[in-house]
């Protein structure tokens, strides 16, 4: 594989939500479920959040680290990769005060599943997800990227995207990024490009380099084609986001590894 040397991103671009949408008038942001009598429920900690067992391994993982837990010992737990991708960044929005708001991990695990619900998307299973609902709630301020939002170190890098779409698409990653117009190798340039874009993080002129040296408008055309196929073709939307969501845990991954043989290492 041919790899572009590593680029700075200087333009530190702003990535909108994939789906901005205004908060619905009704949503509650941090509160409780009320009783029968119509008191707020103040016990709300010995409920389990939702049927899905990544919810409550979120939450787990979101308080360990609330309480000081050393998150090298975190990560070495039991949790699945998705609830400990879910439980890091929530802990991580709120110590940063990333969020707009002050609200309790339960309670903000609670609304960002309904919203996925809402959405006909079933259980909340992603950081992805997590990340476009808080932006869906004005959670996030929006001159903070998606890039900016997500812990230090568990983006996924070019290399692991790279390798990943040649197991996808079964073509080398030096023609996926090559000049040819072959229908396959332009899907699989143009999924290359939407993954660096709005998995990554990545600013279009810092894409362009990595794809085969091409300008921002060419990748800003990828862009906005994948985007248009995934609006009118349900089951394209699907497979891209499952293709976004087994690229973002490239590099949680790899994070927790780290993590974890740190933890190791340190017994």
């Amino acid at each position: 594989m041919m790899f572009a040397p590593a680029i700075p991103d200087p333009d530190a671009s702003r990535l909108p939500p994939l789906i901005p949408s205004p908060a619905p008038a009704d949503a509650l942001v941090g509160s409780s479920p009320p009783n029968p009598d119509g008191r707020v429920c103040e016990k709300t900690c010995c409920e389990p959040l939702a049927a899905s067992p990544c919810l409550d391994e979120a939450l787990d993982v979101c308080l360990a680290l609330d309480a000081g837990n050393p998150l090298t010992r975190v990560a070495a737990g039991p949790a699945s990769m998705n609830g400990f991708a879910i439980g890091h960044l929530i802990h991580h929005v709120r110590r940063r005060g990333i969020l707009t708001a002050d609200t309790a991990p339960r309670d903000l695990l609670r609304e960002i599943n309904n919203r996925v619900r809402r959405s006909g998307e079933g259980e909340l299973r992603n950081r992805i997800q997590v990340i476009r609902a808080l932006r869906e709630m004005r959670l996030v301020p929006e001159d903070v990227a998606d890039r900016g939002v997500k812990p230090a170190g568990t983006t996924p890098c070019l290399r692991s995207v790279a390798q990943m779409m040649e197991e996808t698409s079964q073509l080398p990653f030096d023609r996926i990024i090559s000049p040819s117009r072959e229908k396959n190798i332009v899907k699989a340039r143009f999924e290359v490009i939407w993954i660096l874009r709005h998995v990554c993080g990545l600013s279009l002129t810092v894409i362009g380099r990595h794809a085969g040296g091409r300008d921002h408008t060419t990748v800003l055309n990828a862009v906005n084609k994948i985007r248009l196929q995934m609006q009118g073709d349900a089951g394209y939307r699907e497979a891209m986001a499952a293709l976004c969501e087994q690229a973002d845990l490239l590099g949680v991954s790899k994070n927790r590894k780290i993590l974890t043989m740190q933890s190791a290492l340190r017994e």
